[in-house]
């Protein structure tokens, strides 16, 4: 946060504080504003003293835990962590806490227990069921982690992060065709759950099957016209794979402008520029992208052939080396070496 940024909130709390001095609320607010700014000691003395004016308010131990971490801090972190949840059992962001402090401290097995022990506190809760399986996943007990992550869907069968978790650990295990029968057979059962057609959009692109994947996209977009990653998808397998460059160019549009988070989505539409022959727009954008994305090698490499094809030698060379200084492998990284032993 920037200084005046940091005043100008500081000075809506304290006003806040003033308008309601006997409410918890105004000090957490206030509190989040000294913590965000770094200013640790008077957010810790802010939390305390929202929780001497609403004892039994969760956020009030969250926060007060979150300033103990960065004090480094971590057994008073943990009371403060646990007493939350002793206050509102499926209170996810404080246990993430508790199981990231044991992580760190290679206490993985605690980490695994203690979640599981929550699960029996909230045993409805999917966002519970996800923590587990991600802690059981870096374990490499895979067979929890599937249940775990399975049971997440079972609860709340709209919720794309377990699908993708799950994805993920069909990825680890290289169990593609296991990963596409599964979603299949959620299909099957739920035609409306947009999830599970992402994923398998995901999948098909992922075997090179592109004109399957991007039946499944469509069907995304005709479930939830507003999910700009399938768009994004949809658009890239356009231009890249031999569809309608216009189309491929309508749809990235459409993403990007809907889009919360448009650095994928701009790097996608700075490619289907190039691929149009269009380079000063293309270098626009992908300026943009490899801006936001410095450490992508993709991203540098589109940049890199835009300035390549508009005649901007010295700085093609400059992202395509930086590209491959990135990642000696990637798609593109061939022609990416053949243009720089051209510009030689």
């Amino acid at each position: 946060m920037q200084f005046k940024e940091f005043t100008d909130a500081l000075a809506v709390g304290q006003k806040f504080l003033k308008s309601q001095p006997n409410s918890a609320s105004p000090y957490l607010a206030l509190g989040q504003v000294y913590l965000d700014q770094g200013e640790i000691s008077q957010a810790l003395v802010t939390f305390k003293t929202a929780l001497e004016k609403a004892p039994r308010e969760p956020n009030g131990y969250y926060y007060l835990g979150l300033a103990y971490r960065h004090q480094g801090k971590n057994q008073e972190a943990l009371v403060a962590f646990e007493r939350a949840l002793s206050l509102e059992a499926s209170f996810i962001d404080a246990l993430t806490q508790v199981t990231t402090i044991f992580m760190a401290n290679g206490q993985k097995d605690k980490a695994l227990a203690r979640t599981r022990q929550q699960i029996q506190a909230s045993p409805n809760d999917p966002s519970l069921y996800n923590l587990l399986g991600n802690i059981a996943l870096a374990q490499d007990k895979d067979t929890e982690a599937e249940e775990a992550f399975k049971k997440a869907i079972e609860l709340r069968d709209d919720l794309l992060i377990s699908y993708l978790n799950l994805g993920r650990l069909y990825a680890k295990k290289q169990s593609y065709d296991q990963a596409i029968t599964y979603y299949e057979s959620i299909i099957a059962a739920k035609p409306h759950i947009f999830p599970a057609y992402m994923m398998l959009g995901m999948l098909y692109s992922l075997h090179e099957r592109y004109e399957k994947a991007n039946e499944y996209y469509k069907k995304v977009i005709q479930l939830n016209p507003g999910y700009t990653q399938a768009i994004n998808e949809l658009a890239w397998n356009y231009a890249e794979h031999g569809g309608n460059l216009d189309e491929a160019l309508s749809l990235a549009h459409r993403a990007r402008e809907h889009a919360v988070d448009r650095t994928q989505i701009t790097d996608t539409l700075g490619w289907i520029y190039y691929k149009k022959k269009v380079y000063a727009q293309a270098i626009s954008l992908l300026k943009e992208s490899a801006a936001t994305m410095p450490n992508n090698p993709v991203a540098r490499y589109h940049l890199g052939m835009a300035y390549y094809k508009n005649g901007n030698k010295d700085l093609a060379r400059a992202e395509l080396q930086q590209a491959l200084k990135l990642e000696s492998d990637f798609r593109g990284s061939r022609e990416a070496r053949e243009v720089l032993a051209s510009l030689e």
